[in-house]
């Protein structure tokens, strides 16, 4: 992936900024199929940069929308919710002097008033940063019922007090069940349960290196199954190569694609998601079935996948993440959907096929980080190589030799040319070629086919 524009942030990380933007904006309207039934469109975003990558000026840029839209009504939320904490200051004191005034009176005119209260303004909050599992809940019981998780400090969350010992099964669990769509329970003492249904909430916490380390290594997360519903990314360092270059062609680009995408998340901000008749704090999500083409797709990408995790197959040692895949892939082509188009009646062969695309980036992403870990030399070199073949390379084509003498400076072997080129024909980004082909103006016994998605 090449860098993005002026920030010339590595690709990926911009991505992963633009992506949660649009889940979040889409989760409420609709609950796409997948091949075992219906599922949210919430996506949940892992991010791992060092400092000064600018993955915080990527989210800020992604997010600008959405903060435009909440300030405002934040503002306005906050003033009104001073006037009803007055209102109800008031009104506890006019009851207090009538009970010590006239007692036997007191019952009726104390229901009475309880019912002509106003009920507290419900939160119009949408994003939140400094994250707990318990600051969620409470915002869920009176407040947004669409939000998003998003922390340039994810450190703060995952090493917080969401996620002190005795805290972390929970809240694992809990992040869980969110991803799922299933409702939430919580029982206090002193008050009734609450449950609470129709919710919805998607996520990007960016992680400093050594921070991801340890939690991606982390069992009960990998027991909990939460490592399976997270995108995650850790692109290469362009840290020493963000050099910019003059000229206003490609700003202008960049602007005027920036410019579209806010005002489509504005729009899809200001519109009403459907809510439950009794409950306007319950989202009740409109189905979004998948055309012919797009199942057809999916189901195809799903049995790749499913072989690609038997013992000695790529994907064997994340076993867990890859069985999500086909899911994650249909929520992908959900928020993609969505966003096209508010009202769309179903999702397109075309936008499943981008899906699918997308889905194999993460899994080979995921290959790198949660099987042998974030230190895998060789899986981070293949990617490297990967993205100098998408946007290097001229030809369709490529052989050991063209590796050897044209690659990235740190490939030029044929042993190691050989090793990374096996690594990515085992995920699928190149297809050997019977017979060889032509590769730099030669014959090559032995080549192999570039994908360019």
């Amino acid at each position: 992936m090449q860098p993005v524009g002026q920030t010339q942030a590595p690709a990926a990380i911009a991505m992963q900024s633009v992506l949660a933007s649009a889940s979040l904006a889409t989760q409420g309207f609709a609950d796409v199929q997948t091949l075992h039934g219906f599922v949210p469109l919430s996506l949940y975003f892992l991010t791992v940069a060092e400092s000064g990558e600018r993955k915080s000026t990527c989210d800020g840029i992604a997010a600008k929308a959405v903060r435009d839209f909440e300030e405002p009504l934040v503002r306005a939320h906050q003033k009104d919710l001073k006037a009803w904490r007055q209102d109800e200051a008031e009104n506890r004191k006019s009851r207090k002097k009538r009970k010590l005034a006239d007692w036997d009176s007191v019952v009726e005119n104390d229901s009475a008033s309880e019912d002509e209260m106003p009920e507290e303004p419900v939160s119009p909050s949408i994003l939140m940063s400094d994250v707990t599992l318990q600051g969620v809940l409470s915002l869920f019981e009176r407040g947004n019922p669409s939000i998003g998780l998003f922390s340039d400090e994810g450190g703060q969350f995952f090493g917080g007090y969401s996620m002190k010992a005795e805290n972390k099964t929970h809240a694992a669990t809990s992040l869980s069940k969110l991803w799922d769509g299933q409702g939430f329970s919580r029982v206090r003492s002193g008050s009734d349960p609450l449950t609470l249904y129709g919710r919805r909430a998607s996520s990007h916490f960016m992680l400093q290196p050594v921070i991801a380390q340890n939690i991606l290594s982390d069992r009960m997360f990998k027991s909990q199954g939460l490592w399976s519903r997270f995108l995650f990314a850790w692109p290469e360092s362009r840290i020493g190569q963000r050099i910019l270059e003059s000229g206003r062609a490609l700003d202008e680009r960049a602007m005027s694609a920036l410019s579209c995408f806010n005002t489509r998340i504005h729009q899809l901000l200001e519109t009403p998601c459907p809510t439950h008749a009794d409950d306007p704090l319950q989202l009740v999500p409109r189905p979004l079935p998948l055309s012919q083409g797009a199942h057809d797709i999916l189901l195809a990408f799903y049995n790749q996948v499913e072989l690609a995790q038997q013992d000695g197959q790529a994907f064997a040692q994340i076993r867990g993440f890859a069985s999500k895949a086909a899911e994650q892939a249909a929520r992908i082509a959900g928020v993609l959907t969505v966003f096209e188009n508010t009202n769309a009646r179903e999702v397109s062969a075309g936008t499943m096929s981008n899906a699918t695309v997308l889905m194999d980036w993460y899994l080979l992403e995921a290959a790198r980080l949660l099987d042998t870990g974030p230190v895998s030399q060789e899986l981070r070199d293949a990617q490297a190589l990967l993205e100098w073949l998408q946007t290097r390379w001229s030809e369709a084509n490529i052989s050991v030799r063209a590796v050897a003498n044209r690659g990235p400076n740190r490939f030029r072997t044929p042993d190691r040319a050989r090793v990374l080129i096996d690594v990515l024909e085992r995920h699928n980004w190149l297809a050997r070629l019977p017979g060889g082909a032509q590769v730099m103006g030669q014959h090559a016994n032995e080549a192999w086919e570039i994908s360019l998605s």
